[in-house]
């Protein structure tokens, strides 16, 4: 007895071991899952998975929140509605983003929300590392500074011109990710863990964002340079992915631009490529349309979470159709 005691230990470690180098890519596969079920047609199963998402994890992304509140509205569910919008609110969401959402059926929810909003907004910044995030405003809006100063209409054009502005533009983008790779082991990845949401005052933002873009943006211009990074830079993402510092999302779009640059000589066409690593992009998605690479693509999307590219062209499809708001940003 006492044997089957120890062999039964040892498996509950072994399981919880596995489950904990696995991290927020479980988060998201569940996520995901919960999507799917609604494309499915099943919402009871999608809203009851939403639900047990967010209270296994001590954080959950905004986004998903919002998401899982359209979903749980549109099935007449309004318990859960007010639960998901609370989450979204904890999270960093500023409540005039749900107040002036044209998503939701009911709004009489809002005043309740209104009463408690205080309360969870103190929560929310109390949550979050606001030197860290003050940092990272700052680095942005410089980003921003440099690459549409004097440019205006022609700004992409004058920019590709303008040598000693791209480059200025470049070496910041590089001074930025050296400066938060050296924060990281520290602080974690800037992002709505750790800094929360990107402010609607910043540059390029706008109403009823709920990103945080702030670090992902200068980000993406270093994985779209020519210049040599650093071998192992992915690797310590991915691991800001596992603690939940990195969306699976966020990371898949860094090591998409990281890829079309190392390969950009082999891709026709920016949104139409032959070969792409973790994204299918199409101006108008066709859920029937298949592609020779997909398969491999799947595999990497299905590695850290995300849908596959079936399931991903249904959201691009409810999101042009205004059914559900899945807040894309590049993908």
């Amino acid at each position: 007895m006492n044997i089957l005691k120890t062999i039964f230990f040892v498996s509950l470690v072994i399981l919880s071991t596995k489950a904990n180098s696995q991290g927020y890519i479980e988060y998201q596969k569940e996520i995901t899952q919960a999507e799917n079920y609604m494309f499915d047609g099943s919402f009871k199963e999608s809203i009851q998975l939403y639900r047990k998402t967010f209270d296994a994890y001590e954080f959950n992304f905004p986004r998903d929140c919002m998401i899982a509140a359209q979903i749980a509205d549109k099935y007449g569910d309004d318990t859960s509605t007010y639960y998901f919008l609370k989450k979204a609110l904890r999270y960093g969401v500023p409540i005039e983003n749900i107040s002036n959402n044209k998503q939701f059926r009911f709004k009489y929810f809002i005043k309740d929300l209104q009463k408690e909003y205080s309360n969870i907004r103190n929560q929310y910044t109390n949550g979050i590392n606001l030197e860290y995030k003050d940092l990272c405003n700052k680095l942005y809006i410089k980003d921003q500074e440099i690459r549409d100063k004097d440019q205006g209409f022609w700004r992409n054009r004058y920019f590709v011109w303008q040598k000693s502005l791209r480059r200025k533009w470049e070496n910041h983008s590089i001074e930025t990710v050296k400066l938060i790779d050296s924060l990281i082991p520290i602080y974690g990845y800037p992002s709505y863990k750790t800094i929360g949401l990107i402010d609607t005052s910043l540059p390029k933002t706008y109403i009823n964002n709920v990103g945080s873009t702030q670090v992902l943006i200068p980000y993406i211009h270093y994985m779209s340079m020519n210049k040599k990074k650093n071998p192992k830079f992915l690797e310590n993402l991915y691991d800001e992915v596992v603690k939940g510092n990195l969306s699976a999302r966020d990371y898949a779009l860094l090591c998409e631009f990281d890829y079309r640059q190392k390969h950009k000589k082999e891709i026709h066409h920016f949104m139409l490529g032959k070969s792409l690593y973790y994204i299918r992009w199409e101006v108008s998605p066709n859920k029937d349309s298949v592609f020779n690479d997909e398969e491999e693509i799947n595999k990497r999307r299905e590695k850290i979470g995300l849908s596959n590219c079936y399931y991903e062209r249904l959201r691009k499809i409810y999101q042009h159709n205004n059914w559900i708001n899945f807040y894309y940003y590049e993908f």
